[in-house]
């Protein structure tokens, strides 16, 4: 689906786009880490999941909801012009670590 969806995409350098920049609820992810899928069922995330990210400081912050409130940040490192590496180095623990 993603694949299909970015070849209708009429930004062709979305990292050039301002139109990335913002708070974003995440509605679908294939990413285990951020579902949490080994976790027991009652420590994995139950709400919300928003995706923050800025272009101009290439930063980008996963923010979970209900239960826990926990939050990860990451650089992002251009590949090209449409694809980025992610590098998570700061994350905070049931809103307090």
């Amino acid at each position: 689906i993603a694949r299909k969806l970015e070849a209708v995409n009429d930004i062709k350098e979305p990292l050039k786009s301002n139109l990335l920049n913002g708070k974003w609820e995440l509605l679908y992810t294939t990413s285990q880490s951020l579902l949490q899928t080994k976790r027991p069922k009652f420590l994995r995330p139950n709400g919300k999941i928003y995706q923050a990210i800025n272009i101009d400081t290439l930063r980008a912050q996963n923010i979970e909801t209900w239960p826990f409130f926990n939050q990860a940040t990451a650089n992002l490192v251009p590949l090209n012009s449409k694809r980025v590496a992610v590098k998570f180095d700061y994350f905070r623990i049931a809103g307090l670590v």
